[in-house]
């Protein structure tokens, strides 16, 4: 199955360990996305409809490969939870529904993307993320059908924008102070 273009919108806190390497918290929220595709239960494949929304928890650790002319491309990786709510699920050839699934599952992501210092606390970011959310509970037993049904597992390829704003410390944007001479001594009769 795949999901249609969705948008979402998200947030992190991070800590700079050292001039390569730097970790965040990130939490972000994937808005109702349309689902076509197979689901499978216990006894039978079957075509559904739906729509999907996620809460994406990451812990995630990044490599800054170094900074040229201001941009800093880096590689990183996350591991976490997602938290997975899928509407009411219609079977389109017949007039089966079932109720939709809400659970937690595991999540991992994989970055690449590249930094630009707009200012020396402001750092725009673009990047691509690739989520894979572990397959689970799709649908719930209902009356006129079997059930429950389960998705395979979600992946997402995500264009990604964003500001990074540094608190303290020094995020290698600044640039560093040209030597200066020592002032000449200024005498005075």
């Amino acid at each position: 199955g795949h999901l249609k273009g969705g948008f979402s919108l998200g947030g992190g806190v991070g800590y700079k360990i050292n001039s390569y390497l730097r970790t965040d918290l990130t939490a972000d929220y994937w808005f109702k996305s349309n689902f076509n595709g197979q689901t499978s239960d216990l006894l039978t494949t079957s075509t559904e409809v739906s729509k999907m929304s996620a809460l994406l928890l990451l812990a995630n650790a990044y490599v800054d490969i170094g900074t040229w002319h201001g941009i800093t491309p880096y590689v990183g990786a996350g591991i976490g939870g997602a938290h997975v709510k899928w509407d009411t699920v219609h079977d389109p050839n017949t007039t089966e529904t079932n109720p939709g699934s809400s659970n937690w599952r595991f999540a991992y992501a994989l970055m690449a993307g590249a930094s630009y210092c707009l200012t020396d606390k402001v750092i725009l970011d673009a990047g691509y993320r690739f989520s894979h959310i572990q397959g689970g509970r799709m649908f719930e037993f209902d009356t006129s059908s079997s059930g429950p049904g389960f998705d395979h597992g979600i992946n997402t390829h995500e264009v990604r924008g964003g500001l990074r704003y540094q608190f303290g410390g020094n995020n290698g944007c600044a640039e560093p102070v040209a030597y200066q001479p020592e002032p000449e001594p200024i005498y005075t009769k």
